[in-house]
């Protein structure tokens, strides 16, 4: 009877997890596609069942989203095109369901190139996503954690110089202090 607990926890915690994957890899275009991406689901009742010491609760990984930005090869700079899709996240990241978290912005790159260089590209990347939402939606720069991941984190590991990993992902953290 434990072992059988124990496979449908397990495949619920699987079920989770691939929920959260898909959200990952849509395509959002509007405020309310960005709040429902982002922002954080309940925890699942487990009705009696203990996971790592808690009843009652499966672990829930953070809403996380990779937005295909489509920066140019070796660079940085916010295209209009960028700047359109930036847009509705702006306003969502400043709505009521969002304004008490906090995101991390994580930079990546493609596999071209050195490895310190990419780095650096990537954090440029996240800095520039950050300054825009601050610039443009009042997103206070203490409820967002910019990060480079350069090359670390390919979206498609099977393609690494493809155009596809040069992307910024979104990712709830916490709620923000208030």
């Amino acid at each position: 009877m434990r072992s059988l607990i124990k496979l449908s926890t397990l495949l619920l915690m699987a079920v989770t997890t691939l929920s959260y994957a898909a959200s990952e890899n849509s395509e959002f275009t509007t405020k309310e596609e960005f709040i429902n991406g982002l922002k954080p689901k309940p925890k699942i009742k487990l009705r009696g069942i203990k996971l790592n010491g808690q009843e009652n609760q499966a672990p829930a990984a953070p809403p996380s989203i990779s937005m295909r930005v489509n920066f140019a090869f070796d660079s940085y700079a916010l295209t209009e095109e960028i700047k359109a899709k930036l847009n509705p996240l702006g306003e969502a990241l400043m709505s009521e369901q969002l304004i008490n978290y906090s995101f991390e912005i994580a930079g990546h790159t493609d596999a071209v190139g050195h490895e310190d260089y990419n780095n650096a590209l990537s954090g440029k990347r996240a800095v520039n996503v950050g300054q825009y939402l601050y610039d443009n939606f009042g997103v206070d720069p203490a409820r967002l954690q910019l990060a480079g991941y350069g090359e670390e984190q390919l979206l498609d590991p099977s393609k690494p110089n493809s155009g596809e990993n040069r992307r910024v992902e979104i990712t709830t953290m916490v709620a923000a202090q208030q």
